[in-house]
């Protein structure tokens, strides 16, 4: 069986975004990795204040990177945040 980890990016599809070349991907996901705590820690401070403009801005930056490094499963997450914080509901 899969775990959490192995399915949350499909390595496949990004090893071959990345020309079969595993270290262009190391280092693709470890900066995906470093933006991503930032951006995590943006949208905590934006539920915190509620601000839904943030929130929106934030989490469609965040579902880019997510696409980018083919976590499909976040980028759908992230995105359905983005559409909840547009419609005004960060509750």
């Amino acid at each position: 069986p899969h775990t959490q980890a192995e399915t949350a990016i499909d390595t496949d599809e990004l090893l071959g975004r990345c020309l079969g070349k595993i270290e262009f991907m190391d280092r693709l996901l470890s900066r995906f990795v470093d933006a991503s705590e930032k951006e995590l820690a943006e949208i905590e401070l934006a539920l915190e204040q509620q601000n839904a403009t943030e929130l929106a801005r934030v989490a469609h930056r965040l579902a880019g990177s997510a696409l980018n490094v083919s976590a499909k499963s976040l980028a759908s997450k992230t995105k359905e945040l983005e559409q909840l914080a547009l419609q005004g509901d960060i509750a």
